[in-house]
């Protein structure tokens, strides 16, 4: 399993992420590496919430090995359109394509038909820095180089199935998921998820403070929402 600074540098040149300016207009692209230093470089994400008819919320541990805010726990999945995929830069319907495929590399779940799988019921801006600094090789010299997020980020809501719960239970009781991305799955309840608070990444704090939580009382109402009518809002 690579090191936190080996898996930085492992990243192929196309996981770079479509850099954006505060209107979410795409400005250029960056590598991953890149556009999570120097302060953070506003870049485009998606955070896949999956719940249950028993309106428990899907979380995955990040793995130890993961570069920025490993072993916290968070949304059920959680990373960037890519530059290197044109069609991920299509808008909503490009984030859905590119949040499927991480899905099924982080969980092992495949999600079909994206469009009416997932629905982006919020759009976020926000910053955070990863508690973990990064130690990386500077002309001979170790540093310690901050790891931040600065993101325009989908909040993108899948509402499992019998079916598909099934199938994610199968996943955590034979731990097949990507153990190089993800630690653990697991289902929580709205208090189970406050008595671990401390442990929730910052992304996931927000967007459960301001929209999930109420959200869970009335999926429907959240649901209805006409995604083109989105309104960024910048927590930033």
């Amino acid at each position: 399993m690579l090191s936190p600074q080996m898996k930085i540098h492992a990243e192929p040149a196309t996981d770079d992420v479509i850099l954006v300016d505060e209107e979410n207009k795409i400005i250029g692209r960056a590598p991953k590496f890149v556009a999570h230093t120097r302060g953070g470089l506003l870049h485009r994400a998606f955070s896949v919430v999956t719940v249950d008819n028993q309106k428990r919320v899907l979380l995955q541990r990040r793995a130890s090995t993961k570069a920025s805010f490993p072993s916290m726990l968070s949304n059920t999945c959680c990373s960037h359109p890519l530059a290197s995929i044109p069609s991920d830069a299509e808008g909503i319907a490009g984030v859905k394509r590119a949040a499927c495929r991480r899905y099924q590399f982080e969980l092992g779940v495949p999600l079909q038909h994206p469009e009416d799988t997932l629905s982006c019921v919020w759009i976020f801006r926000y910053a955070a820095t990863s508690p973990v600094a990064l130690s990386v090789q500077t002309s001979g010299r170790e540093e310690k180089v901050d790891l931040c997020e600065h993101e325009i980020d989908y909040v993108l809501l899948h509402v499992a199935d019998s079916t598909q719960v099934a199938l994610i239970n199968d996943v955590i009781k034979s731990a097949a998921y990507n153990k190089d991305e993800v630690s653990e799955l697991l289902w929580a309840n709205t208090v189970e998820i406050r008595a671990h608070w401390e442990e929730m990444t910052p992304w996931f704090r927000i967007l459960f403070d301001r929209v999930l939580e109420p959200w869970l009382l009335d999926l429907s109402a959240c649901l209805a929402e006409v995604e083109d009518d989105l309104a960024i809002i910048n927590l930033a």
